[in-house]
């Protein structure tokens, strides 16, 4: 089975979340009006109309066959592709912003891809990422005693290529030449509990433990200048 069929298959597997502390959700509030956005896994568009709400232009990428026909009926164009072996069909400097909502967990090389993504964004453009948290408390737990199980979604997901913990999230930025603008993350505790331990912890800017408690990682990044260390 290639990758296509892989991907056809868990199609429709992912839910779409808007509730208020959801990674989609926190995404949204970090995007205005007007942009040019590109979103990478864009699945079968339903973040992208949410984008398109706002009154923005948004474009996918996406390797399922499947989920981007469904796809092309909602955003301004979507092409199906690996985004790690095709040539992207965009101008340079083409996107204000370019999304990648649980997607470099899923690639072989992650950082070269954001290098890749970097040429199509403009200077004073951004991409947004989301990434599952390997050091979570539950997989601590789990590893504690000695279980280590993929499952079809979440931190585990069978197609979980690479891990990231808060540290090595931020090394890999650094290392494709981004800075941080923003930092958020979310929490798996349930909807009540979630809403408020989750403003605590944004209003103190994640300073507890967020590499414990943080079931994803939400990064806003800028292009570094020439002269940024």
């Amino acid at each position: 089975m290639n990758l296509q069929d892989f991907y056809d298959g868990k199609s429709g597997k992912y839910k779409v979340c808007f509730d208020k502390c959801s990674v989609l959700s926190k995404m949204l509030s970090w995007i205005d009006s007007g942009k040019t956005i590109l979103d990478i896994g864009c699945a079968d568009g339903a973040f992208g109309a949410e984008l398109k709400k706002k009154g923005n232009t948004v474009y996918g990428f996406e390797i399922s066959k499947s989920s981007a026909e469904k796809a092309s009926h909602i955003l301004d164009g979507v092409v199906v592709g690996n985004i790690e072996k095709d040539t992207l069909p965009y101008k340079e400097k083409n996107f204000d912003i370019i999304i990648c909502a649980d997607v470099l967990e899923h690639l072989y090389d992650p950082t070269s891809i954001l290098i890749k993504l970097k040429k199509h964004l403009k200077d004073e453009g951004k991409i947004i990422i989301s990434i599952p948290n390997i050091a979570h408390s539950s997989i601590r737990r789990a590893l504690l005693f000695g279980r280590f199980e993929y499952t079809d979604i979440g931190l585990l997901d069978n197609s979980h290529i690479r891990f990231f913990t808060l540290n090595t999230a931020k090394k890999m930025i650094k290392e494709a030449g981004f800075k941080i603008q923003d930092f958020d993350a979310t929490t798996d505790f349930n909807k009540a509990i979630n809403y408020y331990l989750n403003a605590l912890l944004k209003q103190l800017r994640w300073s507890v433990f967020p590499g414990l408690y943080g079931y994803q990682f939400l990064f806003l990044l800028n292009k570094k200048t020439t002269n940024e260390s």
